[in-house]
């Protein structure tokens, strides 16, 4: 029985070597080989369709999962087979931070949920990442998207870095389009 990092090793040297080979063959366009990767001073623009606009300075889940369902098949001979299959889809809720300011339109936004008003509370929204020159890095669009959380974390008055404020959104799709 091997240990399970070589497993893990020859699994992630065996991906590098298959994409290798698909670009090479010409089976991936050559821009994934020179992917560019986002620094570390990005900015976050969040937009809401007929709501607020704001930058902030990290943003985290992206994306979306499948739970796994596992189909048990029974083989002509017998054998039982495990198959896993993707089952029901969930988006991920978007967390977004940024340092606490005076703009109180997502607090307005968030009070619209807190009422009970989920129809109007629901919008359209982009997030665009922003490199240090300003121009877009990639973007988001999304669909049904309502905050669920809008909290200023604990500071400590005497420490160097300004309060932040999260914002957590929920959502029913999201598409990345850059």
């Amino acid at each position: 029985m091997r240990a399970s990092w070589t497993v893990g090793a020859e699994l992630v040297a065996g991906s590098c070597v298959v994409g290798v080979v698909m670009w090479l063959s010409g089976g991936m366009p050559a821009m994934a080989a020179q992917e560019a990767v986002l620094s570390p001073g990005y900015f976050v623009k969040f937009e809401v369709q007929g709501g607020p606009t704001a930058f902030f300075t990290e943003v985290s889940s992206l994306g979306s999962e499948s739970e796994v369902v596992e189909q048990k098949i029974v083989s002509a001979n017998g054998q039982t087979i495990i198959k896993s299959l993707p089952g029901r889809l969930k988006w991920k809720e978007i967390v977004l931070r940024r340092g606490l300011t005076t703009d109180m339109s997502f607090w307005v936004w968030r009070a619209q949920v807190e009422a009970g008003n989920l129809q109007a509370a629901s919008l359209k929204f982009s997030i665009t990442l922003l490199n240090t020159s300003l121009q877009p890095f990639a973007r988001w669009e999304g669909v049904g998207g309502w905050p669920s959380k809008l909290v200023t974390l604990s500071h400590d008055r005497n420490a160097p870095v300004p309060m932040l404020e999260e914002l957590t959104i929920v959502h029913s799709g999201l598409t990345r389009t850059q």
